[in-house]
């Protein structure tokens, strides 16, 4: 292969060309026209490669001024005076390379590099005209439009539905109860009035009657379900299927010599429906003038949604001519765990949405793969509106904000490959079977990569404020994290934009299934759902998912273990899924630790899989325990002539290693900021960042 020359000319996006035969007319053809008269300065141009710290595996290359005369310059004001800056024009420049072989030569072109001609730079003076001309293609789209946020109504985007089952939501309330009961000769059935002196959790969906008197005279021998059913002296009313837990306890004091109460709970509903009435426990004991006497009772029972739940004590033993009273100590806790229809929400796969965003940045469909979130299918994404079953509900997100949850949650890069915008894990942008060999260099220095260099660490969720209880059930949160360096200040941010809270999604479902149809703060987030594999056929949805809850029954540390979910994607577990990347920040520092700092919500969950390693979501980090390392935090920079094909070896692969010798040894590198001339070959300024395999100890002896 022999390189000879290099020419150029402006093409259309839609690949037809541009020229002119009589600086009158603008003409256009399919097939390549090359500029009569090539820019000014056109040998002096580099052709620059960075990697983008952010994506990891995108490069992108540095605007460049040119000057054209003659047909490039009158091209060029034809397309701005007619359609300013917008006009779509792209420069290409193409490499003429003579290929040989013991039969056969000739002559054919490869492109050398693509850029979008920036008309918002155009300089007009006499015969010249001067524009910047930056990277075009992918590269250029998704620097253009990663922030942009698009809108994608969910039925149009193949959703399948998965099937919310509710998770127990816990709410309690704490009442003061004091009162004297004078004794009587007959059994009394009395409600006892209380102060309610504290609450926390979901409450605010239960009818409280916070102060009740008497539901019966003194006189009277029975309590009847005409009376409870019609009776306005109720303790609470279940908003929802509950498990109920009530507890008295405190002393009693009196002068009856014996005395005895029992107390009941009695549920049921206002339409004459039978009432269940059940025993909470008795209290009997002697009692003596001034002495009092410490008791305690609990019940465990089950509410169904709409029924009344009704509190009372009646006397069992008595003495005629006294009292007995519950002294200031006395408390009743009410504990409520309530548990919601099930409801089904659409939800799309991740890739399908990845697909979705890159199709609307490039302009074209079938241009994005990801076989990492192919692998993933059990991981689906949905919106606020979705969980409420809002008609018409979208998922609102930008390709920016996609890649955050990815990469907080997997680890990953994105970049250009064979002609796909590739979502993988970060190593899949490091080709290890690509090495390009610059031979001996010159000029080497080594130095730390302070950009790879962290001491704080922030992963997981949004913060989001919840009820005291239940708030802190929740594990998908924010975790922060310090590291041993001390002399870099510097934070890492793997948070995700997306949620995964299921207490959010339960709150929202609530909104959905009891509220009157309204905007709500959560209704344009994002949320991220892991379902079963397999599905099932629902009765009435059709083919729908459950959501996974396989890890449930190994996890302790929280309120709750049989109805939470999204166990999977734990601010932890996305922590060791990110493994290889923070491994690679840390040179040398294998027996330190990421020390756990805070967690925005307090709950000490521990998931034990058997034959897996235990997750402990607030406990510190092993650095040596994080595998895969993919690169040391050290770079390299050094003069070396590159290879006269590597623009286009860089084409579409920008995770090439390159080998480099000095002094005898060689080294390994991957790609940080690589250039090449466009006409001569002479030695160029490289930045590598350190390849793993590399003993760095061997630089001890180096010097010039």
């Amino acid at each position: 292969m022999e390189s000879e020359l290099k020419f150029f000319l402006l093409s259309k996006a839609t690949n037809t060309c541009y020229y002119t035969n009589d600086f009158v007319n603008l003409e256009q053809s399919s097939v390549p026209n090359f500029l009569k008269y090539p820019p000014i300065g056109w040998k002096d141009i580099n052709i620059l490669n960075v990697r983008n710290r952010k994506y990891f595996g995108l490069d992108r290359s540095l605007s460049v001024s040119l000057s054209f005369v003659e047909d490039g310059a009158f091209i060029l004001k034809k397309l701005f005076y007619e359609y300013g800056i917008e006009a779509d024009c792209v420069l290409v420049i193409m490499k003429k390379e003579l290929y040989f072989d013991p039969a056969n030569y000739g002559f054919y072109y490869s492109k050398l590099a693509e850029w979008d001609v920036d008309f918002s730079t155009f300089s007009h003076e006499s015969h010249i005209v001067q524009v910047n001309v930056v990277e075009g293609g992918f590269v250029a789209d998704i620097k253009a439009k990663e922030a942009n946020v698009y809108e994608f109504d969910i039925d149009q985007l193949d959703p399948i539905k998965v099937r919310l089952d509710p998770v127990k939501l816990f709410s309690n309330s704490t009442y003061k109860i004091s009162r004297s009961f004078p004794a009587q000769s007959i059994p009394q059935k009395q409600i006892i009035p209380f102060d309610q002196i504290g609450s926390e959790g979901f409450l605010n969906n239960i009818v409280i009657k916070p102060t009740i008197g008497d539901l019966v005279d003194y006189a009277q021998n029975t309590i009847t379900t005409e009376n409870l059913n019609t009776s306005e002296k109720y303790l609470f009313t279940a908003a929802a299927d509950s498990e109920v837990t009530i507890e008295i306890k405190g002393s009693i004091s009196g002068t009856t010599g014996r005395a005895g109460n029992q107390w009941f709970i009695s549920t049921g509903s206002s339409d004459s429906l039978p009432v269940v009435t059940e025993s909470i426990g008795i209290i009997e004991m002697e009692t003596l003038p001034l002495i009092s006497y410490p008791f305690s009772i609990k019940k465990t029972f089950n509410v169904l949604r709409g029924h009344r739940v009704f509190l009372y004590r009646m006397s069992t033993t008595f003495n005629n001519n006294g009292f007995w009273n519950y002294n200031d100590d006395t408390t009743m806790r009410l504990t409520v765990a309530e548990m919601y229809d099930t409801t089904f929400c659409n939800c799309v796969y991740a890739s399908t949405l990845f697909s979705k965003i890159i199709e609307k940045i490039t302009d074209k469909a079938n241009v994005a793969k990801s076989d990492l979130l192919d692998s993933y299918k059990d991981i689906v994404i949905t919106s606020g509106d979705s969980i409420r079953r809002v008609q018409g509900a979208k998922i609102k997100t930008s390709l920016s904000q996609f890649f955050d949850w990815a990469n907080s949650t997997f680890g990953v890069g994105l970049g250009i490959k064979e002609g796909k915008v590739r979502l993988e894990s970060k190593s899949f942008f490091i080709d290890n079977t690509s090495i390009v060999d610059l031979g001996e260099i010159s000029d080497l220095k080594v130095k730390v990569d302070t950009t790879s260099i962290f001491n704080n660490l922030k992963i997981g969720y949004p913060e989001v404020t919840y009820d005291e209880v239940n708030g802190k059930n929740e594990f998908n949160i924010k975790q922060e994290y310090s590291n041993p360096i001390k002399k870099v200040v510097s934070s890492l941010s793997l948070l995700s934009p997306y949620r995964a809270d299921c207490y959010g999604i339960e709150f929202l479902r609530i909104e959905g299934l009891y509220k009157e149809s309204s905007d709500t703060s959560s209704d344009n987030d994002v949320f991220v759902i892991k379902k079963e594999r397999d599905p099932y056929l629902d009765s009435v949805q059709g083919e729908s998912f459950k959501i996974d809850r396989s890890l449930n029954s190994y996890a302790s540390g929280i309120l709750d273990t049989q109805t939470v979910y999204n166990l999977f994607l734990t601010p932890k577990r996305n922590l060791l899924r990110n493994a290889s990347y923070l491994a690679s920040c840390f040179y040398r520092m294998e027996q330190r630790k990421l020390t756990f700092l805070t967690a925005n919500k307090q709950n000490p969950l521990v998931v034990n899989p058997p034959f897996e390693k235990a997750v402990f979501e607030r406990e510190d980090v092993l650095i040596g325990d994080l595998d895969g390392r993919i690169f040391h935090p050290i770079l390299f920079e050094m003069k070396a002539v590159v290879p006269f094909n590597l623009t286009q070896l860089l084409i579409g692969n920008s995770g090439i290693v390159f080998t480099f010798t000095t002094k005898g040894i060689q080294y390994k590198g991957i790609s940080m900021k690589v250039s090449q001339e466009s006409i001569m070959n002479n030695a160029q300024n490289i930045q590598l960042l350190s390849h793993p395999d590399n003993d760095l100890t061997q630089l001890i002896e180096f010097y010039e």
